[in-house]
Formats: structure tokens, C-alpha cells, sequence
């Protein structure tokens, strides 16, 4: 049987860690760039979500590269402000998407002030207020209607949105199904 394709392609940042990449202890001298690996391998081993260590090194590593050549003893808590404040105007974000950045931050600093290799956390001097989501928008009939219309021209995507109005279950949820997920000892009737 054919491998099935998977049903959502998530970013992949493939600087961060590919094969062989050797995986060196952090220094106050390191650039954050350089801190990466050892801070992606730390991520896996802590029981994270399965995206949590390449969203988060995606994250410091725009970070990375907004700061250039700064070590990460160098890193200020001002250098923080600047960069929130290029992503709010420049960039445009949302305060929820800025929100999980700032943890990222946050994060990483906490796990080098652990590890000894800073005597202070540049991020903890900056708020994080948590961002509650609004409730999402009711669609009406009418409107279910049009978009399984609309999704109707390929069948996997037509499965998708069926299951989504259908179950109400998240993205995610519906991103980690499997066949061995669904009861098929019923059949298909009811």
C-alpha cells in the first residue's frame, strides 16, 4: 500500500537543525544562531508539543538574525523591546502571534540562565500578557453550504471541511488522524 500524503505541509525551518549538525554546549560568547541546536535538542527532550522546538528556534532564530553578530551576553533587554517593536510595526503582527515569540524568548533565555551560561534573563524584565483568542465566527447554513461547494472539486479537501464542520474538532487534531483513530468495526452504517 502507497504511503498516504499528508494532509497539511507545516513550515519547515531546515537551518536550525539538519543531519549532522553537531550539537555544542552554549557559551555567554555563542551567537544566538550558533545556540540553536543545543536549545532544539533541549526542546525535544522536555515533552513539548511536536512543533513547539522548530516554531520556537524558527522564532529566536529571526531573532538571531535581527540582532547580526551579538553574542547572547550581549543581548539586552532593550534589544528585546526593538525587535517586539519592529514585529508590531513593520511586520504587522498580532499581539497573540508576538505573544508566543515573547515566550519563545523567554524560554530560551530561562534555559540559558539554567544552564549557567548567562547571570541574568533579558526577557524577564519585558510583560507577557497571555492573549485569549476571540470565540470563532458562527458560519450559517447558507454558508456551509457554499464552502463544501466550493471544496467539492477535490475530494480531499471535501473530506477535510466535512470533518471539520461535522466534528468541530481543531486543526490539530484533525492534522494527527489516523486510520487507526476510527472505529470501522460498525461498518459504515449506522
Amino acid at each position: 500500500m502507497p504511503e498516504q500524503l499528508p494532509l497539511f505541509q507545516r513550515k519547515k525551518f531546515p537551518a536550525i537543525l539538519s543531519q549532522g549538525t553537531p550539537i555544542v554546549s552554549p557559551t555567554p560568547q555563542a551567537s544566538i544562531l550558533s545556540t540553536l541546536p543545543a536549545y532544539y535538542a533541549y526542546l525535544q527532550s522536555q515533552g513539548y508539543s511536536q512543533y513547539t522546538p522548530a516554531d520556537f528556534c524558527g522564532d529566536l532564530k529571526k531573532f538571531g538574525l535581527f540582532l547580526k553578530n551579538k553574542t547572547v551576553e550581549e543581548v539586552t533587554t532593550q534589544d528585546i523591546r526593538s525587535w517586539i517593536s519592529q514585529l508590531r510595526t513593520k511586520e504587522h503582527m498580532t499581539e497573540k502571534t508576538i505573544s508566543r515569540k515573547l515566550t519563545a524568548l523567554t524560554n530560551y533565555f530561562t534555559w540559558l540562565s539554567r544552564e549557567k551560561v548567562l547571570t541574568h534573563n533579558p526577557a524577564m524584565a519585558i510583560p507577557n500578557n497571555k492573549v485569549t483568542s476571540p470565540l470563532p465566527d458562527i458560519l450559517y447554513d447558507a454558508e456551509c453550504t457554499r464552502l463544501l461547494e466550493a471544496a467539492s472539486a477535490d475530494s480531499r479537501t471535501y473530506l477535510l471541511i466535512l470533518l471539520l464542520l461535522e466534528t468541530g474538532i481543531k486543526t490539530e487534531e484533525l492534522m494527527n488522524l489516523e486510520l487507526s483513530h476510527i472505529d470501522t468495526s460498525k461498518g459504515f452504517g449506522y
